[in-house]
């Protein structure tokens, strides 16, 4: 299973990007608690926010979300799925 990691790509793309609380959330339109909120989790923004936040540190909603690049593939989850070596595809279940 994948996990939303969203809090943490935050904080990292804001500091990376030399940005204060306050700076985003002046860019954003939102009070620098909402910023605060969405850091350590406590809250997350619609997803109008969430597209405008990717599009300010240029970034897919892949990456701020799920914190993969754009260019990798979500991992099946091995333990729901069998790959077949045959098909080259994943089947739900695994062989016993």
């Amino acid at each position: 299973m994948m996990t939303i990691k969203f809090a943490t790509q935050l904080k990292q793309l804001r500091q990376d990007h030399g940005m204060s609380q306050d700076q985003l959330a002046e860019k954003l339109f939102v009070s620098r608690q909402a910023i605060s909120k969405w850091e350590t989790g406590e809250g997350t923004p619609d997803l109008k926010t969430l597209v405008t936040i990717a599009g300010v540190f240029g970034v897919s909603l892949d990456t701020l979300i799920l914190g993969v690049a754009t260019n990798q593939a979500p991992q099946p989850d091995p333990e729901a799925y069998t790959y077949n070596p045959t098909t080259g595809l994943y089947t739900p279940g695994m062989d016993k």
